[in-house]
């Protein structure tokens, strides 16, 4: 089995963090930096697309599915002073983040009548 999909939901979740991180620069957030948010918005569908095989990806990680990982979580991190001995607990930070908003929107994409798992 492959990590592709949670590959895709912690680089949504980086994309959403880096929106923030752009637009707070300035302290504020207004509607100019809507475009700091566009990759976070269009990660969207591949991390929502594979989200009901993300908790089976989840695992002992190979060797090669861990460096994916970290290749991911250090290059979008690399301005990070430390990022090599932080790479793992912020890729466990990203990851619980967008599976958790992955979920809101579950959630608000489910029937009326459907309460959505938890």
């Amino acid at each position: 089995m492959d990590i592709k999909n949670i590959l895709e939901v912690l680089d949504f979740a980086l994309c959403l963090g880096e929106g923030f991180a752009k637009s707070l620069e300035d302290k504020k957030i207004t509607s100019t930096d809507l475009v700091n948010f566009f990759p976070a918005i269009m990660a969207i569908p591949a991390a929502f697309e594979g989200i009901d095989q993300v908790v089976p990806e989840v695992k002992e990680f190979s060797e090669d599915e861990t460096k994916q990982i970290k290749d991911l979580v250090v290059t979008r991190l690399c301005h990070i002073a430390g990022i090599e001995e932080k790479w793992l607990v912020l890729a466990q930070e990203a990851f619980c983040l967008g599976l958790s908003i992955m979920k809101i929107i579950s959630a608000f994409k489910a029937p009326k009548e459907e309460v959505p798992a938890v």
